[in-house]
This record gives C-alpha cells, structure tokens and sequence, in this order.
C-alpha cells in the first residue's frame, strides 16, 4: 500500500506530512549507481528520491513497465529505505502518434520542425481528447501495476509531466504552436460557449501578427480581443490537461500519494508568453495538485549571486501548497557547458548550500539533481561523487530534521506582485518590439534581490486571498 502522503499545514505553514509525521523535502534526484557513489564517501541521506522513470506506454493499448520496475529496484537496491517520487512524462509512444497525425501539435512556424532544442516538435497537441484519455490510461494502468506490488511501499508521490522536458511549457513554444486540428476543433468550442453563439470563426494568429502590436509593443484590448481570446484559450489547454492527470492519480491511489508537476514559473527568459504558465491560478487552487516546483532562475548561478527561487512561492503559500525548487547547479564535477560557474569542490559545496538555505528560508523544499548521474555513463561526471559533497549534505540532514520543530512563518518586508497574463497584451520579446519584459522580471528581481529586505512574490491572482500578510 502506498505510505499516506500529504501537505498540510505545519507551525504555520504548508509542509510535507508522511504517514502522519512532518518531514522536510530535501529530496535527491539520481540512479541507484548515483546513490552507490555517494555512500562510499558515508553518505546516508534522507531517504527521499525522485528520478526519471519510464511510463511504460509502448504502442496503442501496449504496456510493459518492466523498466519502471528496474528503475525502483536500482534505487532500493542501495537504499531500502527510500521513499521516491517518480517523474513520468505523459508523452504518446511512436506508434500512436503515427496513426493519429491531427492529433499532434502544428506550427504557425514551419521552421519548428527543425528545431530540436526544446525536446523536439513531435508532440501530442493540448487540445487533444484521445491523448489525455490515452495518457490517462496509461497512467492509471502503471499505478494499479505498482500498488500491487511491494514497490508500493516506497512510492510518496507521483510527478507527472508533459510538454517541454515534462515541464508543462507547451512543445517547441518559440515557434508559436499550435495550429492543428485538435486545437482549432476545441478553440471553436471554447468561442462558441464564451459568446454564447455557434458563429464563430476560430482564427490563428500568424507569426507577424505575434511579433507587432497595436500601439508599438502593445495590443489594443478591443481590436485585439481575438488574440487575448487565443491566449486565455491556448493557456486553459494545460491547465486542463494537468488537471486530469492529477486526478487520475488521486482516485488510483484512494489520495495516498502526493501529486508533483513543474507549474508557475516565473516568465524570465525573454520569450514569447506560449512558453508561460499563465493558467497557474487555476492549478494552484486544484485539490489534486499537492506540490509545484521549478528550477531557480537561471540567470545568476555564480557563486555570491543570488539563484533566486523561480516561482511564485507567496501564491503557493497562501493556497496551502508546498514548493520545492529543483537543484540543477552544475557542480564542478559536471561536463563543461554555459551553465556551469564552478571548478572545485568548494565552490560546489557553496552551491549546495546556496539551493539548501533557500529551501530553509522560504518553507520549501529542494531536489538536488544528479543530471550527470542520470545522463552520463562515466562516474567522473556524477555531480555529487566527491567527499566535501557528500559531506555537506550529511551536514544539512540534522539541520531540515530540527527546523521541522521551529515556528516556520516568514516575516516579509516586500511583497512583489505579478501578472502572468499582462504578456496577452503585448507582442512577442523576442523580435525587438517588447523590450520591457526582461526588466520587468528578470533585471528587477535581480535588484530586489539585493536590497536587504526578505520579499515574497505573488500572483495578482491571489493577492486577496485569506492568510496573506501584511508588508
């Protein structure tokens, strides 16, 4: 049976319950042989996982979720203690993608096609039926295979993931998606219910009209209102989507296991709003969505800056959700790339230490995540197969057990408040046009990080919501 796992409010704010008892979600993301690394420099850990698992939907109404089962083995191998949280990304096997072409994402930007940066083109379109009802299925038919089982026993959650590296950014979002017939058929829908009338044309904005404003970077709120029609409707499809699967995993699991998705982040990479989460309201007030995470921003890593958490935590708060930030700082064992800022150890553990605090501080919780020890073959580049590593971990575990026993309210200074669908309004950043975004997010945080004063950031959406404190 699967441990009862839950949020609930704790000293004064959300925090992760399991079977009864609060613990802190300092929780590592690896293989078993990235457990096996570490324990040879004395790691022990805190017995939370999470990883990569297979979903196990290999062809149109085919399983096999031996692969899952080898995944969970590997890590209970090493630690028979674990409690894990697998990742599964709802993405449609091959075959049913073959068969089912207008049920696949389109372009406004044929040039997509080519572009494989951001997981590639291929995808299942939002607007899909067949999809989440065949993805619901799958889902459904790998918990019902593992509650049979004595895996069960370790299972806490589930993190379900789709889109953008399961992310929920919607496939390829820079090439403005998504023109299928999935969407269009359910665009016409949503406009006929709106308007109360079946006259409506469901039009597609293309790639110039994306990019150019009314008025310079701005749309006009009435001769524009088809475009912020578009948007509301294109961000409404992951809310959507998410929302089934989540609910798929509560009755499955009689709401045992805690349900986990990428949600909320920040919009502070300068592109264009299709690679936002702007139906996050909606989610964060679902009874089926337990935990949101992020990255931190990826914009100040260095050591001494500040990473700043990428994500909306006061909202999250103030629903009675819990966050945990993914802990994705290349360490100094990690390949050489454009995100790695260190070159020893000891500027590792700083960045261990950095990620750990943040999650202290903000009554969250952090994944540190082994990517090497999930993407490479070579020990050489497991992020944390080094003595001071591990040691700084060990040193965290005794400080999360006892900050469980502390009062955990924050005392706020600043309340920083945002605006998700202001980006409906405006042309795309990208092209030249709009050239307030980036300020507005990342270069602003970036000063507010500095001024001295704790802050929390909001949603405009829940700014009046009960429980927010005064500033």
């Amino acid at each position: 049976m699967f441990p009862q796992s839950k949020i609930s409010i704790h000293n004064g704010v959300p925090a992760l319950f399991v079977e009864g008892k609060p613990v802190f979600p300092l929780i590592f993301m690896t293989t078993g042989d990235g457990i096996a690394k570490m324990q040879q420099y004395g790691f022990i850990g805190s017995h939370l996982y999470t990883g990569e698992f297979p979903l196990g939907w290999v062809g149109i109404e085919k399983y096999d979720f031996s692969s899952f089962d080898a995944v969970c083995a590997n890590i209970l191998k090493f630690d028979s203690n674990a409690l894990i949280i697998p990742r599964v990304i709802l993405d449609p096997p091959e075959e049913w993608m073959n068969k089912y072409p207008d049920e696949l994402v389109a372009y406004a930007d044929s040039s997509a096609w080519e572009d494989k940066s951001w997981g590639g083109p291929k995808k299942a379109s939002w607007a899909s039926t067949r999809w989440k009802n065949d993805a619901s299925t799958a889902l459904r038919k790998l918990i019902r295979h593992t509650a049979l089982t004595t895996l069960s026993e370790h299972i806490i959650g589930w993190h379900i993931g789709a889109g953008v590296f399961g992310e929920w950014h919607y496939p390829n979002p820079m090439h403005y998606p998504d023109t299928s017939p999935a969407f269009i058929k359910e665009f016409k829908l949503w406009l006929d219910k709106k308007y109360k009338n079946k006259t409506n044309v469901p039009r597609i904005p293309t790639i110039q009209e994306r990019r150019t404003g009314f008025h310079g970077m701005f749309r006009h709120p009435i001769a524009d209102r088809w475009m912020i029609d578009h948007a509301e409707f294109f961000h409404l499809l992951g809310a959507d989507a998410l929302e089934t699967f989540a609910s798929a995993v509560k009755k499955e699991t009689n709401n045992r296991c805690l349900v986990v998705a990428f949600n909320g982040y920040l919009p502070d990479l300068g592109v264009s709003h299709e690679a936002d989460h702007s139906a996050f309201h909606i989610n964060l007030r679902s009874k089926n969505i337990d935990i949101f995470s992020s990255p931190h921003s990826y914009r100040r890593r260095k050591p001494g800056e500040d990473a700043t958490m990428r994500g909306f935590m006061g909202s999250v708060r103030a629903m009675e959700k819990l966050w945990i930030n993914e802990g994705d700082d290349r360490t100094h064992k990690a390949k050489p790339s454009s995100f790695k800022h260190v070159n020893t150890a000891e500027q590792s553990v700083e960045l261990l230490w950095r990620q750990f605090v943040q999650a202290l501080t903000h009554n969250a919780g952090v994944w540190f995540m082994d990517q090497g020890a999930l993407w490479e073959k070579d020990p050489a580049f497991y992020f944390y197969n080094d003595p001071l590593l591990v040691k700084a971990f060990e040193a965290m575990i005794p400080i999360a057990h006892e900050s469980m026993n502390k009062q955990r309210v924050r005392s706020s200074e600043i309340a920083v408040v945002c605006d998700y669908k202001s980006a409906f309004y405006c042309s795309d950043p990208g092209f030249g046009g709009n050239t307030i975004r980036n300020v507005l997010y990342s270069e602003t945080l970036a000063e507010i990080a500095k001024c001295g004063a704790p802050f929390d950031i909001y949603q405009i959406t829940e700014l009046f919501e009960k429980g927010i404190p005064s500033y």
